[in-house]
């Protein structure tokens, strides 16, 4: 899976006791974007 290997390569960012997932946020802004571009392009 994708989230995996981002989670990887991109380690969470700690704010105190919490942890903020950032790999999350960048496969989903990266397949928004993805998504927009090629939707753009077929029409």
């Amino acid at each position: 899976p994708p989230l995996g290997a981002l989670r990887r390569v991109i380690p969470p960012l700690r704010l105190g006791n919490v942890q903020l997932d950032l790999a999350f946020l960048v496969l989903f802004i990266g397949i928004s974007l993805l998504r927009s571009v090629l939707l753009s392009v077929a029409f």
